[in-house]
């Protein structure tokens, strides 16, 4: 007797059940209407008590129980049709970067720095030279431009990156050691694809050379919080008071460095 006719000899001798397989869920792709534009989903039917939305990198998905009909599900995608298009729009932005960001930024001729959008400009000149843009700047316009030769690598501007952070965050250190009265023993780029910025028990902070995209009161947090950690390697009152005694408004800042837009950075956790 094999071993699954056994198994169901003994259920049925002992008046039990077999145990039902499980079903799997449903999936369907369905699109609905929003101010005439077709917008694609993935419906999955599963036990649940609620409808659930989540939007990926494969697009948008929508989890419902079996008892929600398809007219219940599209009125609540149209109510929340806003809120969708803009993460679906944030999602494939930063996935199109993520296929090779830095030859996305040469073949568009704009950089991300200090949270600027910088036009490049190809010159027969080697190298690359940060010149002062031949209008006023405001909000919209950067006031600085990248000159760089025609034949610039991706290598090469990522290489021109690391030292450009380099030349930026040491007088950041140093500005910010003065206040606190302590400073590291050394200081380093990294290139973490998970953290803003380390310290260990060695008082040798390393900052995340990406930074240099991000605005300057951000890369200032990140400083800051770093050096912080030299008195305390921990996430305490203490620690806080710390920053807080250099930085009276970094909760603002820690909030744009967790949830601002990706300007074209890796994905990253704060510190």
């Amino acid at each position: 007797m094999t071993g699954k006719r056994l198994s169901r000899w003994l259920n049925e001798l002992l008046g039990r059940k077999a145990p039902e397989p499980a079903l799997k869920p449903l999936v369907q792709d369905r699109f609905f209407m929003y101010d005439d534009q077709k917008i694609a989903y993935t419906l999955i039917r599963r036990p649940r008590k609620s409808i659930g939305f989540r939007i990926t990198e494969k697009g948008l998905e929508v989890s419902a129980p079996s008892w929600v009909s398809v007219k219940a599900i599209e009125e609540g995608l149209i109510e929340k049709a806003s809120w969708i298009k803009k993460h679906m729009s944030r999602i494939e932005s930063a996935s199109a970067l993520r296929q090779d960001r830095y030859e996305y930024y040469l073949e568009h001729k704009r950089i991300p720095l200090w949270g600027q959008s910088i036009p490049m400009v190809n010159t027969d000149k080697q190298g690359f030279r940060l010149v002062q843009a031949n209008h006023v700047a405001d909000e919209q316009s950067p006031a600085l431009v990248l000159h760089l030769a025609k034949d610039v690598s991706r290598e090469r501007l990522i290489a021109w990156l690391k030292r450009e952070a380099h030349r930026d965050f040491e007088p950041r250190i140093k500005r910010f050691t003065s206040a606190l009265g302590f400073e590291p023993s050394s200081w380093q780029l990294s290139s973490a694809q998970s953290r803003w910025g380390s310290c260990n028990s060695k008082a040798v902070i390393r900052l995340n050379w990406r930074l240099i995209h991000y605005q300057p009161e951000l890369i200032d947090y990140v400083v800051v919080h770093e050096l912080a950690h030299l008195k305390e390697l921990n996430h305490s009152p203490r620690f806080w008071a710390i920053v807080e005694s250099v930085l009276p408004d970094y909760r603002e800042r820690r909030q744009l460095l967790r949830h601002d837009h990706d300007p074209g950075t890796t994905v990253l956790k704060e510190t």
